[in-house]
């Protein structure tokens, strides 16, 4: 549901759980906790794996916006000299044109932000370096077992963006999915 979840103490031991009525089911916290960490290795081994091969952060699905957009600014620039044609041979006359005109240059304008924004955006995803998500996630598992509740927490809230917790009613406790972001680095 988006909400966040609550340790409760039930049945002898800590458990997550939704408080929203309806949602999800919980889970025993043990159960999660040891599923975060699992995942977190595995993004790690992910890490280090384009480490290793010297591959490029992922940038199609930006290489698709920013193409998109430089094509709908190409039909864009293509139409200014038409409305000129038009006004010439006398298909608009001078109000129409200044109309067409400026709604024409106001999308060109909103498209070149757009097209610059994504520009910045591939830029940013390029210069990502995986090395440093990639320490960052090697300290944090490193320390996890020697860590307090609460510092686990603040550790686990400096690298980690999101974890989302999904599980179907009336299933085994260890039957639950996560999906994990981390933040920026």
């Amino acid at each position: 549901c988006g909400h966040n979840m609550q340790l409760m103490k039930m049945n002898g031991g800590p458990y997550l759980l939704c408080n929203t009525k309806g949602c999800c089911a919980g889970a025993k916290f043990e159960y999660v906790e040891e599923a975060v960490c699992e995942l977190l290795r595995e993004t790690l081994d992910g890490l280090k794996l384009m480490i290793r091969n010297g591959l490029e952060p992922e940038t199609e699905a930006i290489e698709a916006a920013l193409e998109l957009a430089v094509k709908e600014l190409a039909k864009v620039e293509a139409r200014i000299p038409r409305l000129y044609e038009f006004l010439e041979d006398g298909t608009y006359d001078r109000p129409t044109f200044r109309t067409r005109l400026a709604a024409a240059a106001a999308e060109r304008d909103a498209l070149m932000k757009r097209r610059d924004a994504v520009q910045e955006k591939l830029e940013e995803a390029k210069q990502r370096d995986p090395r440093k998500p990639a320490a960052a996630l090697e300290n944090l598992l490193k320390l996890y077992p020697t860590l307090s509740a609460a510092e686990k927490n603040l550790l686990l809230k400096g690298i980690v963006g999101r974890i989302t917790y999904t599980k179907p009613k009336k299933t085994k406790p260890h039957d639950f999915h996560l999906t994990l972001t981390l933040k920026d680095f």
